[in-house]
């Protein structure tokens, strides 16, 4: 009978219903335990909408975090359109004008030769000399390579700091110049050279341009910067001052130009204002979900809500006039939400630029004019720490805070990982070892949103990781209780057919004999 219903063709009871009755309330945990998991599947929804809404938190943070991007420089000038140089500048320039007249632009030299006929003519063997500034370069042609193209090939393989290349000037009949050319412009990489030694052929004659010749004399760049007049060697100038690059490129001898750097205060207070919105509608999502059944003042969530909010009223000692946020126009209203007063923030801005910036980014200094503050990592943990040079040039090496730097190309120390000051980056111009005074770092509140930010999102580690990750093992522990809940389920339902068939057969069988006997007590016998 296994398999086969046979619900009250005996008794008349719906024996199915009565078996999906008791199977309901059989499922009663397992039900619960469905539950559990449709509400962990909802908070896996959250928890990626807060990483989402995170990382738009994050990107409003690091508009203000560095001394780089809070330092936004609005260039202006009146040489229109940059038609004679253009200028950059970093965080480190500082608001002021300057002027400009570009007396001059650097040029490499070249050297070209009088015309042969062909690329393979003779231009005869034996070791010829090229010179770039003072720096001399043999080159040796044998038979094999003594023409015109085989020297241009020799040229430039020789590692000297010029290229060659073969001009056709259209002669009709000696078109072919072989033209030298310094790789690098300024005089300091004039070039010069000696074939006096070449035999067996037609040694090339260069000339540089002088007197109306063909080629191009090396010269310096010459400008005015505020009426000091400069030389330099090509035509891209970094740090002209602290913080200003100039590309030069037109020579214009009868005009000064002016370059006027400011503050951009305006874009400033847009991103502070882009921060605060983020900031508002991070907290105004992460309240409304903490207070709902599917989180139910979830612990993670809570402790993320309250570190962040926390950061608002953080105290920051960074040597600046400002401490605190609420000092600068930004305060929290009875809500928690975050409130700006335009006028404060401007007016802090305006009167107080560097103390601001001070207070919101990662903030270094230092007390020698030898060694700057280039950069740090959320690593780097507030101090002054001291600065020791071991080692300058090419052999750069030193200390900072007492541990040993890393060095990244012949200027930079780097504190080494695991230490205080892991990834707090100097810049060192000096030319001896020795002390150099001290740098000092403070975390703004920029900074210190964008390393609690990362320590959430972190993808390996991170906080809302490690909660992901707690959800998923719970859901998939609980899946497995399901599935062995299920698979009880099916042999209690089993079961309970079985007994109601069981059952109902058994009445059948009843019922048959009850009629039997029945018929046996009412039907009449003859015996004749």
């Amino acid at each position: 009978m296994s398999g086969i219903s046979l619900s009250g063709y005996s008794s008349g009871i719906d024996t199915d219903t009565i078996i999906a009755q008791l199977m309901a309330i059989e499922r009663r945990p397992l039900t619960r335990l469905e539950t559990k998991n449709e509400t962990r599947e909802a908070q896996l929804s959250i928890y990626s909408d807060l990483r989402s809404k995170l990382s738009t938190l994050k990107t409003a943070v690091d508009k203000l975090n560095s001394m780089r991007e809070f330092r936004m420089m609005s260039i202006s000038s009146s040489d229109e359109d940059d038609e004679h140089f253009s200028v950059s500048a970093d965080s480190t320039a500082q608001a002021i004008s300057h002027n400009i007249k570009v007396m001059q632009l650097a040029v490499a030299e070249k050297e070209i030769s009088q015309g042969y006929a062909a690329t393979n003519s003779e231009v005869g063997s034996g070791t010829f000399s090229i010179f770039v500034g003072s720096e001399e370069t043999e080159i040796t042609l044998t038979s094999a390579n003594a023409t015109l193209e085989g020297m241009r090939d020799a040229i430039n393989a020789s590692g000297a700091a010029v290229t060659a290349t073969i001009m056709n000037d259209g002669d009709s009949s000696n078109p072919y110049r072989l033209v030298v050319s310094s790789d690098e412009s300024g005089t300091a990489n004039a070039i010069s050279i000696d074939v006096s030694s070449l035999s067996g052929g037609t040694a090339p004659v260069f000339t540089d341009g002088s007197g109306g010749t063909p080629g191009q004399q090396a010269a310096d760049a010459i400008f005015t910067f505020d009426g000091v007049t400069v030389t330099s060697s090509t035509n891209e100038i970094e740090d002209v001052v602290t913080g200003i690059d100039l590309n030069l490129k037109k020579v214009d001898t009868e005009n000064t130009y002016e370059i006027t750097l400011e503050s951009n205060i305006e874009d400033l207070m847009e991103e502070i204002t882009g921060f605060v919105d983020a900031y508002n509608e991070f907290m105004t999502y992460i309240d409304d979900k903490i207070d709902s059944d599917t989180m139910d003042g979830d612990y993670t969530a809570t402790q993320i809500r309250r570190q962040l909010s926390a950061l608002i009223y953080t105290s920051v000692d960074s040597g600046g006039a400002y401490t605190a946020l609420s000092q600068i126009g930004i305060s929290t209203s009875s809500t928690g939400e975050l409130m700006i007063d335009e006028d404060d923030l401007e007016d802090a801005l305006e009167d107080n630029f560097d103390d601001v910036m001070m207070l919101m980014t990662a903030y270094g200094s230092t007390d020698n004019s030898n060694v700057q503050f280039v950069n740090s990592s959320s690593a780097t943990e507030n101090g002054t720490y001291a600065v020791e040079i071991t080692g300058v040039g090419s052999s750069l090496a030193g200390t900072i805070g007492g541990y040993a730097a890393t060095t990244i190309g012949t200027n930079i120390l780097m504190g080494a990982t695991g230490t205080p000051v892991e990834g707090l980056m100097i810049s060192f111009s000096g030319s001896t070892t020795g002390s150099y005074g001290n740098v000092s770092y403070s975390n703004g509140v920029m900074q210190s949103f964008s390393n609690l930010i990362d320590d959430y999102l972190d993808s390996a580690s991170g906080v809302i990781k490690n909660k992901e990750d707690a959800i998923n093992r719970a859901i998939t522990y609980t899946e497995d209780q399901i599935a062995r809940m299920e698979e009880r389920m099916d042999k209690v339902e089993a079961r309970l057919k079985t007994q109601f068939t069981n059952m109902e057969t058994m009445l059948s069988q009843l019922q048959t004999q009850s009629s039997y006997l029945s018929s046996l007590g009412t039907g009449s016998y003859s015996l004749f």
